[in-house]
């Protein structure tokens, strides 16, 4: 009596689940992300500001990500996912949402970028302190988690007249500020000048004056 034969393991009603999930399951390959992610690490060792309470940060001028983000390594961050690669258009990156982008690669979410190009949130929103109520979902909290927490890598203030007035800046918000010489002392300010890296000044057209940083301090009695 001949014995019964196994199906093969991939056959039948498993078989076609098996291949319809490998079909659907995206994967991905972490090479052009892992290219940037040591790019930045490399590059911010360049760019050494200071947060507002003083401490030295490093950062990343927006005209690096431009001059880095070219249309093939936006195309290779695309394909980098299977079977489906994303759909994310160079014109949508450069220059609208270099530092979105950027965020969403180095913290490895970028899948998420679509999401926010449909509630059109772009770089104008940055650095963003209160959540948009849609992105407030639990599909979103790791992007969002990873956002908040890098965006100062990548948004250093830039000088620039149209922005800065009635300006009231968080404090891990970094300032591209270097050499500083002290010019005034007072009771309740401390009066700086300081050279701004050239990455992040706009002023330096609109008006010959030297840019100075004003420390404020309490008074305590």
């Amino acid at each position: 009596m001949s014995t019964p034969t196994s199906p093969a393991p991939d056959s039948g009603v498993a078989g076609l689940v098996k291949s319809f999930i490998s079909r659907r399951v995206p994967s991905k390959n972490p090479q052009p992300i892992l290219d940037f992610t040591s790019h930045v690490n490399t590059l911010q060792r360049g760019y050494c500001g200071q947060d507002g309470n003083g401490k030295p940060q490093t950062y990343v001028p927006v005209a690096e990500l431009a001059r880095y983000w070219d249309r093939k390594k936006v195309q290779a961050i695309c394909k980098a996912f299977s079977p489906e690669p994303l759909s994310i258009s160079f014109d949508a990156v450069n220059p609208p949402r270099l530092r979105l982008f950027s965020i969403l690669v180095y913290t490895d979410k970028i899948q998420h970028f679509k999401s926010f190009l449909e509630h059109n949130i772009s770089d104008l929103h940055l650095p963003i302190i209160d959540v948009p109520t849609v992105f407030q979902s639990p599909v979103y909290q790791e992007a969002i988690n990873g956002l908040l927490k890098y965006q100062w890598l990548f948004c250093p203030l830039v000088l620039e007249c149209a922005y800065l007035s009635n300006v009231n800046l968080d404090a891990r918000h970094i300032l591209p500020f270097h050499d500083e010489e002290e010019i005034k002392k007072g009771d309740s300010a401390h009066v700086y000048r300081v050279k701004v890296d050239k990455t992040c000044d706009k002023l330096h057209k609109a008006s010959p004056v030297p840019a100075c940083f004003r420390c404020t301090e309490a008074n305590i009695g």
